[in-house]
Formats: C-alpha cells, sequence, structure tokens
C-alpha cells in the first residue's frame, strides 16, 4: 500500500543502478521493495532490463505524519547504506508526489538536508492533476472504512 494516509500524498524511494541487485539487498536487509527489476529480466513489452531497480514504501501499518515518514526513510537508507551500495545502488531518490489541488507546501529540517546529503540521495516533488479520479475522495472513502 502507498503512503496516502491524510496528507494527500504518495511517498517513495526509488533505488537503481546499472549493476543493481535488488532480491540481493532484500536478503540482506529484509527491506521489503515492491515494483523489482533484475538485470536480465524481461518488461511485459519483452524487452530486457539491463540495469536493476526498486521501490521502496514505508511498511502498511506506518500512520505517522508526513514529515516522520520522512524519517523513517532516511533512518532505513541510513543504516542499510552500506549494504545498499554493495548490492549495486547508483541513483538513490525519494520521490513525493503531491494531486494539484490547492497549496501543497513540504519542509525540510536542516538535519534532514544533512542526512540527504551525506547519502546523496535526491529527492524529486511531482505534482499533477489526477485525470483518473481525485486522490483526496479515495483518501476519504479508505478512512471512512476504517
Amino acid at each position: 500500500m502507498k503512503y496516502r494516509r491524510r496528507f494527500y500524498l504518495d511517498i517513495f524511494c526509488a533505488f537503481w543502478g546499472e549493476n543493481f541487485v535488488p532480491k540481493k539487498l532484500q536478503e540482506m536487509t529484509g527491506l521489503q521493495f515492491t515494483v523489482i527489476r533484475e538485470i536480465g529480466e524481461k518488461s511485459e513489452y519483452g524487452l530486457i532490463y539491463e540495469s536493476g531497480s526498486a521501490t521502496l514504501y514505508p511498511p502498511e501499518d506506518y500512520d505517522d505524519s508526513a514529515s516522520d515518514v520522512l524519517d523513517w526513510f532516511l533512518d532505513t537508507v541510513s543504516d542499510h547504506i552500506e549494504a545498499i551500495r554493495e548490492c549495486g545502488v547508483e541513483d538513490l531518490t525519494m520521490w513525493i508526489m503531491y494531486p494539484l489541488e490547492g497549496q501543497r507546501n513540504w519542509a525540510f529540517s536542516v538535519e534532514q538536508l544533512k542526512i540527504m546529503g551525506k547519502l546523496g540521495m535526491a529527492v524529486c516533488f511531482s505534482a499533477a492533476e489526477r485525470e483518473d479520479s481525485d486522490l483526496k475522495t479515495e483518501i476519504e472513502a479508505m478512512y471512512e472504512k476504517e
């Protein structure tokens, strides 16, 4: 499940590398990746992946503030940075995706920025209108069920 709680956002960390072996990193660290692409595997379109990639979300039951989610990622990556590099990760990017609906703000603490710099972690903000559905309505519906 993507982290889309009451903050109306989707946040995840993407790992990529020409020699990255996601399954090895999972075994070494216990991290649970989604959208795993191993080098040499075929895509659904028949193309062969020439690099490895994987996506990391917070655990499904993680329900804290958006800033705490960022700290969860920073702590998790910091705890496993040697294994991450050993398994061939060259690019590590935090994705924060907002639906375009009103004003959106995000602030990083000085400490968070220091950690991201030390880890070599890029941060990408993406904001777009959602044509398929209204994210806020989706999230409100999810909370009504709980």
